[in-house]
This record gives structure tokens, C-alpha cells and sequence, in this order.
């Protein structure tokens, strides 16, 4: 099975026993409304927010830095990545770019399946939330 991108409901947090997982900021019980999630693996993506001040680059582009969890087979993984976006949502030519802050507490995780997980999961989220993805002409990724 593949990465799918969906709105969360209880049953669907149970079915990759989510229920009782405490969020790694406020340590009460995590309750996403949407993720990326692979029931075959037992793999979620699922978004916790933004992290600080969006920056400009350079280029005039704004980069922000999202705060991610990966449950990986019971396992959390902290996810910080630089998401940046640059085009126009209204007619579809919106492209956006990922690249690793850092990734907390992965623990016997082999990196390269962790990364390519990332990836499969990134691409089918998009940016910010499921309604937009099909508004996504092109997702790229710095690592």
C-alpha cells in the first residue's frame, strides 16, 4: 500500500494505534486532523504546526519551518523541515520545496527508508493542508 492523504477520525487514529500517543510539545494526547499515512506500514505524517517566523529568502522567497511527527511502527520521529513555496495557488502552478532541519529521535530507524517514507509521504501532503494539494503542480526535495 501507498502513502495517502486524509482527514482523521478516531477509528482511523486506532487502526495504527494512535489513541494514547502524547504530542511531543504539550505532552496531552496528539489529535491530528489530517495526515499522510501508510496503514500497510503502519507510517503516519502528520503536521503539528508552524515553528517560529516565516523567513525571506534571497530570492524573495518565504521560507517556513514545519514541525512534523512521523510515527513509524510505534515509534515517534520529530520531523523539523524548511518548506518554501513559490508560483500562484489561484491558477494551479503553485510549487513548493522541502528541505531537513533536523529529525529528532529516530532511533533505530535506517535513515535511508526513514528519508524515502519522508518523500513519499511530503509528496502526497503538499503544503499546509490536503485541500491544497491538488493545486500543487510540483513538490521538490532538498534531501
Amino acid at each position: 500500500m501507498a502513502f495517502i492523504s486524509e482527514y482523521v477520525n478516531e477509528a482511523k487514529k486506532a487502526r495504527i494505534n494512535l489513541n494514547k500517543v502524547p504530542h511531543p510539545i504539550h505532552k496531552h494526547a496528539m489529535s491530528p486532523y489530517q495526515w499522510a499515512v501508510d496503514y500497510e506500514r503502519h507510517i503516519a505524517l502528520m503536521p503539528m504546526g508552524v515553528v517560529g517566523v516565516p523567513e525571506i529568502l534571497s530570492n524573495g522567497i518565504k521560507e517556513t519551518t514545519y514541525m512534523f511527527v512521523l510515527f513509524w511502527q510505534g515509534q515517534l520521529v520529530n520531523v523539523f523541515l524548511y518548506g518554501s513555496s513559490w508560483g500562484d495557488l489561484s491558477k494551479n502552478t503553485l510549487e513548493t520545496s522541502w528541505r531537513i532541519d533536523k529529525i529528532l529521535s529516530a532511533g533505530n530507524i535506517p535513515r535511508r527508508e526513514l528519508l524515502r517514507a519522508l518523500k513519499e509521504a511530503l509528496y502526497v501532503f503538499g503544503l499546509d493542508a490536503i485541500r491544497l494539494r491538488n493545486k500543487i503542480k510540483g513538490i521538490y526535495f532538498e534531501f
